[in-house]
């Protein structure tokens, strides 16, 4: 059986070999690649983390549950997104959450093409996308895509459709005009409009948008609170993430 995927986590097992864990268009898979620590072995880049490739694998999984990988072909590699700590503990952050998540069969194509694009620009390094806004884009849309969509139509008191500012519920899931309610992350109105456009919009576009620099930081709190309570976890990476940037 041959399977596309990307590698999210690896250990060791035994002196020369180890399990992967890899992302597919079906859900995580986890893969024993026999002999990855021998030096003549050809399977080390497209086995590593974060690496996307092409797996030939057997067609039945064993009892212990696990595929065994007889070849591999790299697809992507993201050389470049090694080049620096931050986006490394970034990726690894992405990773986890989604190893974490259970993840829902109808969305996992679209949780692999935005773990995908989000390693690319990671790797690509693009000056209109800096790593804390890739971070918020895929917080959101992990969110939603996992089942959590904040519902971002209207206040949910007064029914204002873009009030000049807001309180943003990260539990309840909503936003309340400033007149109304004063719950929640106090944000402006170009910050609901980023949340609109990061969980409405068609997935070619969402990575493309301009916030001016005093939405970012009510923006950038609410993603990662509202991430993580309705996944009810922290992760490491992400601890770690913020004690290097």
């Amino acid at each position: 059986m041959t399977i596309k995927g990307v590698v999210l986590s690896q250990k060791t097992w035994g002196e020369q070999d180890k399990f992967i864990d890899i992302l597919t268009e079906t859900g995580v898979v986890e893969i024993l690649v026999k002999g990855s620590a021998k030096m003549t072995s050809k399977t080390g880049s497209a086995t590593q983390l974060f690496a996307y490739a092409e797996f030939d694998v057997s067609d039945k999984k064993n009892r212990k549950n696990f595929y065994m990988l007889r070849t591999v072909v790299p697809i992507q590699i993201f050389y470049g997104l090694r080049n620096s700590v931050s986006s490394v503990a970034l990726a690894s952050y992405f990773a986890q959450v989604i190893l974490y998540s259970a993840l829902p069969q109808t969305n996992t194509p679209e949780i692999l093409r935005l773990l995908l694009n989000c390693f690319y620009y990671l790797s690509e390094k693009n000056e209109t996308l800096d790593e804390l806004l890739l971070k918020c884009i895929f917080e959101l849309r992990i969110a939603s895509l996992l089942g959590f969509l904040p519902d971002v139509i209207m206040c949910r008191n007064c029914n204002c459709y873009l009030p000049e500012n807001l309180y943003f519920s990260v539990e309840q899931g909503c936003f309340y005009c400033e007149s109304c309610k004063k719950i929640g992350i106090f944000m402006p109105a170009g910050a609901l409009q980023a949340i609109r456009h990061i969980v409405l919009q068609d997935f070619e576009k969402i990575f493309w948008f301009k916030i001016s620099e005093h939405c970012k930081k009510p923006l950038f709190a609410f993603a990662e609170e509202f991430l993580q309570y309705h996944t009810d976890n922290s992760f490491q990476a992400l601890e770690y993430y913020k004690k290097i940037i």
